[in-house]
């Protein structure tokens, strides 16, 4: 063997302490990491306090976790019913760009909305997001659409983006005040 390639080759020990310090740096990164529970519980707050109007996939997909591992959680968040709105809302009223619905039933539900506040020539696309699966509404002053609610022993969320239809069919996002109803489907 060549005397000055010896020299340049790392020794077993070396890679065994390159090696090693990196499982520890990953190790810390890892127990440095927020907890999804406490993630879960910071993002219910913002949304139901409306600090936040939207959340990303990634965070929707974290709720759910925590949501379907967490029964005491979920069951304080439902307080008993079906669907519990996880955004800010009066009565039976949505008002903003989103909303965002737990649904925890064992039975399909239909969820209804009405627009009050469009005008006659007025059009609202609503985005229903379940999972993978979207479903498109379009709403006009005074008529009502609904959606199929997933129903199962996991707890879903459903978001809800609300928008007003342009001449290009692109729907922009626009504070809205819907009214909702829920209701079993047979």
């Amino acid at each position: 063997m060549n005397p000055r390639l010896y020299w340049l080759l790392p020794s077993a020990g070396l890679a065994f302490l390159l090696v090693s310090l990196g499982g520890a740096l990953g190790f810390a990164a890892w127990g440095l990491a927020e907890p999804p529970l406490a993630l879960a519980w910071e993002l219910q707050g913002q949304l139901h306090s409306g600090l936040r109007d939207r959340i990303t996939g990634h965070e929707r997909r974290i709720l759910e976790r925590v949501f379907a591992q967490a029964p005491d959680f979920t069951q304080e968040t439902m307080g008993g019913a079906d669907v519990a709105l996880l955004t800010p809302h009066v009565g039976n009223r949505l008002d903003g760009k989103s909303a965002y619905l737990l649904v925890a039933s064992k039975g399909p539900l239909k969820l209804s909305l009405r627009c009050r506040d469009c005008g006659p020539d007025e059009t609202v696309r609503v985005r229903s997001l379940v999972g993978a699966r979207t479903q498109r509404l379009t709403l006009q002053a005074e008529s009502a659409a609904s959606v199929e609610l997933p129903h199962g022993d996991i707890p879903r969320i459903v978001e809800l983006r609300f928008g007003k239809a342009n001449r290009q069919g692109s729907n922009k996002t626009r504070r809205r005040a819907l009214e909702f109803t829920l209701e079993a489907v047979p």
